[in-house]
């Protein structure tokens, strides 16, 4: 689960915040193409609201996520070399792990104050949707398979065979 809520907290709640079909959805690109809010059917200001708390999550994780990322790049560098440092990767491994709980952590908190916002109606669509598609849902996830299929399973893994 922990994995799954540091997804969310990946900029994850894009999808909320878009406006009621037809609208422009005033906020990012992801907002716009994804829309919760719209599903949802979220009032204007609950759909303000929202884009309040995605920002202040954005804003929260900034510092995370960018140590993930230069702690991913010194793992692929290592990794790169002829042999790479098991003790190493382990600490690299653990440092990305200990900003991911950090996420959750904000995610979590994010999520409590998007549940305080929305109707007994909302909260019960809202949960039907992440019982189907999973959080991941919130992202615009659509758990779809690539036209190659499951990895490893595509015409490409059976031609490296």
């Amino acid at each position: 689960m922990v994995p799954l809520l540091a997804g969310v907290a990946l900029l994850g709640f894009g999808g909320i915040a878009a406006a009621a079909p037809g609208g422009d959805g005033g906020g990012d690109k992801s907002a716009r193409r994804h829309g919760i809010c719209a599903k949802l059917e979220c009032s204007e200001d609950q759909r303000d609201r929202l884009r309040t708390i995605i920002g202040e999550l954005r804003d929260d994780t900034k510092a995370d996520r960018e140590a993930i990322q230069r702690l991913q790049r010194e793992m692929a560098s290592l990794w790169a070399g002829d042999a790479p440092d098991e003790a190493e990767l382990a600490r690299l491994q653990a440092a990305v792990a200990g900003h991911r709980t950090a996420m959750t952590s904000i995610a979590t908190g994010a999520l409590m104050e998007v549940h305080a916002i929305l109707t007994p109606e909302q909260r019960a669509l809202f949960a039907k949707i992440i019982e189907r598609r999973g959080v991941g849902a919130l992202r615009g996830g659509h758990h779809k398979r690539g036209k190659r299929g499951r990895r490893g399973q595509g015409p490409s893994a059976k031609e490296a065979q």
